[in-house]
């Protein structure tokens, strides 16, 4: 791997408790100031796209998504089944 991205998506859709940037200002804070991990080799954006268009503009090979219940891995799955599709 040559580079990991942070991928923060920026879903109008969701109420979430901070903004899209003030998402990638704490995260670029755990890992660069807090964990001290090298910048060279991270980037933390925020997107609104589609993950697989996301990944398809980066040419990504991997992907690792958080979940936060179980409920969240049938979903999941079924997004791993149309993303598959859509390449």
């Amino acid at each position: 791997v040559d580079t990991v991205i942070v991928a923060i998506s920026g879903d109008a859709n969701k109420n979430h408790l901070f903004s899209s940037e003030e998402r990638v200002e704490i995260v670029k804070k755990a890992l660069f100031s807090d964990l001290k991990l090298k910048k060279n080799r991270i980037k933390v954006i925020s997107f609104k796209s589609l993950t697989t268009d996301l990944c398809n503009k980066n040419k990504s090979k991997i992907i690792l998504r958080g979940l936060r219940a179980v409920s969240d891995f049938e979903y999941e799955f079924q997004l791993a089944g149309m993303n598959r599709k859509l390449n």
